[in-house]
């Protein structure tokens, strides 16, 4: 096949550019600096200050009193009666739609106060 030089010189350069650009695709960038991990622990408690224990630890659980509420309404009504009240406590809108939500999260979980106290 006949092709004329202009045009085979024009191929080969195509092909070149071609085959840079493919390089630079694979190559990894040169401008990430390496990264650095450090692992550390948190400081341990000091002797002076007791360690508290974890939720849910038996420590906690015996600590607390195991008689049971005195609850002289219905159940569902003194959630909601307590979410009221724990309402009023602030004036922030944002905090009380909050403690709305987890009274209603009780009710519809179907937990009354004793529960939430045990918890």
């Amino acid at each position: 096949m006949n092709v004329s030089n202009d045009i085979r010189e024009l191929l080969y350069a195509e092909d070149q550019q071609d085959l840079e650009r493919q390089r630079k695709r694979r190559a990894p960038p040169a401008a990430c600096p390496p990264i650095s991990i450090t692992n550390v622990l948190p400081p341990k408690p000091s002797s002076s200050y007791p360690a508290v224990p974890a939720t849910g630890s038996a420590e906690l659980v015996a600590s607390r009193p195991v008689t049971p509420l005195q609850i002289p309404e219905p159940l569902d009504t003194a959630v909601e009666r307590y979410t009221s009240w724990l309402c009023s406590r602030f004036r922030s809108v944002a905090i009380q739609l909050e403690y709305q939500k987890a009274g209603n999260l009780t009710l519809a979980e179907r937990f009354d106060l004793e529960l939430v106290y045990k918890q």
